[in-house]
């Protein structure tokens, strides 16, 4: 996954020299194994390397994005689920993964505090549709956004919504049939 990264489940050992993401699945989504959460992983990296320091990741599900930021650096780490379960596994999974430090909330994103240089949210386009100006209110000037879930024919109405809103595509991803968006207000 990336350059440094890799997502196994607790009862599997890895001994390599990548940054080891250990994932229990439970009910929540996010593997490691969707070619949407893969996209979010890799973008998070690339962005740890150019100085992204904190995020919010808005549908956490099982954390794994949140988790992966921590582990690549980002020193303020935020997930926000509305599903209690989903947020119960992201805890424990951030335990295991000895990151205890990253806060899970069970609440809509309007209600979180803070901005951040980065916001994540591999949902679905409507689900992105929906939030997106909660979203907006909660990202820096010069942040970035990772969108993702978005089916390959649902393209130009993403673009179509940063454009309305002001905000620049500087990438867009395809892996078998989805799209990952990079974009900033920059």
């Amino acid at each position: 996954m990336g350059d440094s990264l890799v997502v196994v489940a607790p009862w599997h050992k890895y001994s390599g020299d990548r940054i080891k993401i250990i994932i229990e699945p439970g009910m929540a989504f996010g593997t490691g194994h969707h070619g949407t959460t893969r996209m979010c992983l890799e973008e998070i990296e690339e962005l740890a390397r150019r100085g992204c320091r904190s995020l919010l990741d808005v549908g956490t599900g099982t954390g794994i994005l949140a988790i992966a930021a921590r582990k690549l650096g980002f020193t303020e780490v935020v997930g926000v689920d509305i599903d209690p379960e989903a947020v119960t596994i992201a805890v424990e999974n951030a335990r295991i993964n000895g990151v205890e430090e990253v806060r899970f909330f069970c609440k809509p994103v309007r209600e979180v505090e803070g901005s951040f240089d980065l916001i994540a949210a591999n949902l679905t386009a409507q689900t992105i549709k929906d939030l997106m100006d909660d979203m907006l209110r909660h990202l820096k000037g010069d942040g970035f956004l990772i969108l993702s879930g978005i089916l390959s024919e649902q393209k130009e109405e993403i673009e179509e919504l940063l454009r309305q809103r002001g905000i620049s595509c500087l990438k867009v991803r395809e892996l078998e049939g989805w799209l990952t968006f990079l974009a900033s207000p920059i």
